[in-house]
């Protein structure tokens, strides 16, 4: 019979995959923290009440320990790995295959442009009133992307500042680094 799939994605921001990975890739321990210590924690839930911890572990070499627990108790532990944080960390319970995925968090920009056609002079309007008069109103209207590329942390903040809101409505600080919280 085949397991049952539970799958999650982790998205975490490219800076700290970076530090992470570095740490990762020494072959040995980091003088940063004490031999076998957890260096860093990723928590993971999953919709049945089960998660996975990724841990990074200092160590010679520091490694990564996937583990599955269920209200506090551990129920399986993956083979420990080295680099690169980022992938796939799969587990086994009963019949059931968890999967954790930990990939890079992106950004992105997109431009369109709005094309109006009416039978008078068009004034600045605002988002809402131009959908009002392509839909309701007396105007025609085309909207068209003409452009959508990634972008890094830092042009977004830039971007967003310049937009006038808080990069923290991504979960960035004003310097472009990952709060952890959005």
């Amino acid at each position: 019979m085949k397991p049952k799939e539970e799958r999650q994605i982790l998205y975490v921001a490219q800076a700290e995959l970076d530090r992470l990975n570095k740490i990762l890739r020494r072959m040995a321990p980091s003088p940063l923290y004490k031999d076998a210590e957890i260096v860093e924690t990723m928590t993971e839930h999953f919709s049945d009440g089960f998660e996975i911890d990724v841990k990074i572990c200092n160590g010679t070499p520091p490694y990564i320990d996937a583990i599955l627990f269920k209200n506090g108790q551990e129920l399986n532990v993956m083979e420990a790995c080295t680099a690169p944080l980022e992938g796939e960390y799969t587990l086994e319970y009963g019949d059931t295959r968890y999967t954790l995925s930990i990939e890079p968090r992106k950004f992105y920009r997109a431009i369109f442009q709005i094309e109006l056609l009416a039978d008078e002079p068009i004034e600045d309007m605002s988002l809402e009133d131009i959908h009002y008069n392509m839909t309701e109103g007396q105007m025609s209207g085309c909207f068209t992307r003409i452009k959508t590329q990634e972008i890094t942390s830092k042009q977004m903040t830039k971007r967003l500042i310049n937009q006038g809101s808080s990069p923290e409505f991504l979960g960035l600080d004003e310097k472009g680094k990952d709060t952890g919280y959005v």
